[in-house]
């Protein structure tokens, strides 16, 4: 082991993440609320199709540093920029 090439070894995979924003309408915010809240209950993981590779992935929401799970920015009467974060499961 002194000499020669390092050893090394495959740990694991690491998730990989997304940064997601969606233009949503009020009633679309209410079913993510909805969603997120009492279907994930803010920490199971759900099937996602990836928007550039359109596969299936399993993803869950990763909570940003304030504990949020989503932020809302509003864009104009009934449209909101709705940011959030995912993590793509290995």
């Amino acid at each position: 082991m002194d000499k020669g090439m390092p050893k090394m070894r495959r740990i694991g995979q690491r998730a990989r993440t997304m940064n997601m924003t969606f233009v949503m309408t009020e009633q679309q915010v209410g079913y993510l609320e909805d969603f997120v809240h009492n279907t994930l209950k803010g920490v199971f993981r759900f099937n996602f199709n990836h928007p550039r590779t359109r596969v299936t992935e399993e993803v869950r929401i990763v909570p940003s540093g304030d504990g949020q799970l989503f932020n809302l920015t509003y864009i104009a009467p009934g449209y909101y920029n709705v940011e959030l974060q995912m993590e793509v499961l290995p």
